[in-house]
């Protein structure tokens, strides 16, 4: 499974911006332009992105002392997942949805994608952004 372009992006932008919180200890807002930068996202996506993430209140941005756009962690910022963030930008993380629920073949396989989805759903949901930061962490610390 690969993850929609524009989910992809959203995650590197909230994994971005967490890690330079973490990094300056939670205190000041982190530079759009730093974050732009760092994620490589292309200019139009990266704002497009940017303005959904901060719709559904996962980030915010303010405008800082010398004019600059700064981010801001939003609402449970740390709790949300690879699933609320994918769902935020795409509007649904369903990998499997029948179109035609009366087709032939249809009462054959409709619970086993119906489980395979809500299990995806629930590994998704457990990857917050605390959690990939800690494991992470972890792995540096190991690897040191």
């Amino acid at each position: 499974m690969q993850l929609k372009r524009d989910t992809d992006y959203a995650l590197r932008i909230m994994i971005c911006t967490a890690k330079h919180i973490q990094k300056n200890n939670y205190d000041k807002g982190v530079l759009k332009t730093d974050i732009a930068t760092d994620t490589g996202i292309p200019k139009p996506a990266f704002n497009r992105i940017c303005s959904r993430l901060e719709e559904k209140g996962m980030l915010y941005t303010a405008t800082g002392a010398k004019g600059e756009k700064l981010l801001f962690p939003g609402v449970d910022f740390w709790q949300q997942s690879i699933l609320t963030i994918g769902e935020a930008v795409e509007g649904n993380m369903k990998v499997f949805i029948l179109f035609d629920k009366n087709a032939s073949p249809a009462p054959y396989y409709k619970e086993s994608l119906t489980k395979a989805q809500k299990n995806l759903e629930d590994v998704l949901s457990d990857a917050t952004l605390e959690s990939m930061l800690e494991t992470a962490d972890a792995s540096k610390t190991v690897s040191s």
